[in-house]
């Protein structure tokens, strides 16, 4: 009876590897979700004068900026 020592081991490791990629898709997931819920959180402390200025320091559209400024 012959064994397959490398095929096996080559299944396992693709087993494994499958895995560890879907567990840190789904930790990137959470991760993200939950640091948008902080920032939306923080965004709305805001009020609307704060929002709008922040907006045009960081906004990299000229015309964005150029037609708040009017």
């Amino acid at each position: 009876m012959e064994f397959q020592y490398t095929n096996e081991w080559t299944v396992i490791i693709i087993n494994m590897m499958s895995k560890i990629i879907l567990i840190a898709y789904i930790m990137a997931i959470c991760v993200t979700m939950v640091t948008c819920n902080h920032w939306n959180e923080h965004w709305n402390k805001y009020s609307q004068d704060e929002r709008q200025w922040i907006m045009i320091m960081f906004c990299s559209d000229c015309e964005f900026i150029k037609g708040d400024l009017d």
